[in-house]
């Protein structure tokens, strides 16, 4: 009997990512596997790539919005609940695997009115406002942290975050005397502090660390050339990219990751036993803050937490030391979950075979 599974998630690679890993396991495990998301979504661009089944549904987000904003919102929330109920029935899937965003709930509701069981995935340690929500509906909720089950409705099991098995196959970074190769991630929508004033503290170390810099730096969507000319301005030469596709392949040729501190982001860091310089991302409950310190803690990372020139080249002067990089390289490894993705893969069977 072939198994059937739909899993949803996108807006950011955060919630796409996940999805990413769990469908390929399962379908390594020989089910089948469809994707849901939104048409304009990163998670279409995603998905296509791999050229999986894919399918659009419209979502907006309901909370935060003025009235006719969220009257609108919960038309299209109704409206789209309605088509993901018959996409279900068309595809036959028994379970709905649910990695986050707007668009995860009208597959989640659909999946409940037709007696299907649904799996949150939430990897972060504090739950999202979507994530939220949608624990009222859910059967069970996969979590990296014990006290995310203190924001949620449902049942909850600690299984690690999902990722892809190509992170962990990266194995120890390779030496590059005198060069220094530096990956930077900004995610999909970019950093702009990152694209900014990371040229200029380059600059600003580059006669103190003994050798020349190569840079691979995504700087999101639309936010490429602000990024190129800032390292025009300093004379720092960079590969720069909007978007990058195979970040495996960029961690697996770095000494030292840049990134804001995304638990999707830090993981994937910890599976490929990489160094890191932290940005976390400033709001509410300081969730990147957090996920960055726990990296401190354990010696895989430090944070910069006032991200100007003067302090960012600070950090980097410090950093740049093969015996310290070598060190922190092997707390991020000591982080890792490499059960997480199968875990959650053996939630999915468990829920599909109870029903």
């Amino acid at each position: 009997m072939v198994h059937r599974a739909l899993l949803t998630g996108g807006g950011t690679g955060g919630h796409v990512y996940p999805a990413l890993a769990i469908g390929q396991r399962l379908l390594e495990r020989g089910w089948e596997v469809s994707f849901l998301g939104r048409p304009d979504g990163l998670e279409a661009r995603v998905f296509g790539a791999h050229s999986y089944d894919f399918h659009g549904l419209s979502s907006q987000a309901v909370l935060g919005r003025g009235l006719m904003q969220r009257a609108g919102a919960l038309a299209t929330l109704a409206k789209s609940s309605v088509q993901a109920r018959a996409l279900l029935g068309r595809l036959a899937s028994e379970i709905v695997v649910a990695t986050g965003s707007y668009v995860s709930v009208p597959a989640a509701v659909a999946a409940r009115s037709r007696g299907l069981p649904v799996l949150l995935v939430e990897p972060n340690a504090r739950a999202g406002m979507a994530n939220r929500w949608l624990s009222r509906v859910a059967t069970i909720a996969a979590t990296s942290h014990e006290r995310t089950s203190k924001d949620l409705r449902c049942e909850c099991q600690v299984t690690g975050v999902p990722v892809r098995q190509r992170f962990f196959d990266i194995g120890s970074p390779g030496l590059h005397p005198g060069t220094w190769r530096i990956l930077v991630l900004g995610g999909s929508q970019g950093a702009l502090v990152l694209n900014l004033i990371l040229p200029g503290a380059l600059k600003a170390i580059a006669v103190d660390v003994g050798g020349a810099f190569e840079v691979l730096h995504q700087a999101g969507y639309g936010k490429a050339e602000v990024a190129e000319e800032a390292y025009r301005e300093h004379g720092v030469k960079a590969e720069i990219v909007e978007f990058l596709e195979d970040v495996p392949a960029a961690m697996a040729q770095a000494d030292l990751i840049l990134s804001r501190a995304g638990a999707i982001t830090l993981a994937e860091i910890c599976a490929a036993g990489r160094p890191s310089l932290l940005f976390p991302l400033p709001g509410v409950a300081q969730h990147q803050l957090q996920n960055a310190r726990q990296m401190r803690d354990a010696g895989a990372a430090e944070i910069v937490e006032d991200p100007v020139v003067g302090a960012v080249a600070s950090s980097l002067r410090e950093i740049l030391d093969r015996d310290r990089l070598a060190g922190m390289a092997k707390a991020a490894g000591s982080l890792a979950r490499p059960r997480a993705v199968d875990d959650i893969a053996d939630l999915v069977e468990t829920l599909s075979e109870a029903t």
